[in-house]
């Protein structure tokens, strides 16, 4: 089990890798038209900000355990050409306000997915993101 992790591990480090090298699209931060929808989902004694945008397969992003969703805004942008794109910021970053009590991010993205009716979809995480898209993917496949 250990090996398969880290070979996933590696294959997330490594992709998102390639992603950051090539060329990005900048249409958050340039203003072009993209629909963005955004709110609050609730939670265990708290609650998620999200935005999505965009149509077709699900796609999830995770940020790591320094930025909040916005470290996503180039691929968030390509994505959502041809996906449904959901980033969140996770207890205590960005919009999200910090934790009063003990939770769990699994119970967290589990709840993200949901209360925005995705059934499946691809879910990518960076750094500490990777490790939660990972545990999460074991204990909901």
């Amino acid at each position: 089990m250990r090996d398969f992790i880290t070979s996933v591990s590696c294959f997330v480090l490594l992709f998102l890798t390639a992603v950051s090298a090539q060329p990005q699209s900048t249409a958050i931060s340039k203003g072009n038209s993209m629909e963005i929808t955004s709110g609050y989902i609730d939670v265990p004694d708290g609650k998620l900000f999200y935005e999505e945008a965009g149509q077709g397969p699900a796609i999830v992003l995770v940020h790591d355990g320094i930025l909040h969703r916005e470290t996503w805004d180039d691929q968030f942008a390509d994505f959502s050409r041809d996906h449904r794109v959901v980033r969140y910021d996770r207890r205590g970053y960005g919009r999200s306000p910090r934790a009063e009590k003990k939770y769990s991010n699994i119970e967290d993205l589990k709840a993200l997915f949901d209360q925005l009716k995705i059934d499946s979809a691809v879910v990518m995480g960076g750094s500490a993101g990777g490790g939660l898209t990972i545990d999460f993917t074991l204990k909901y496949p």
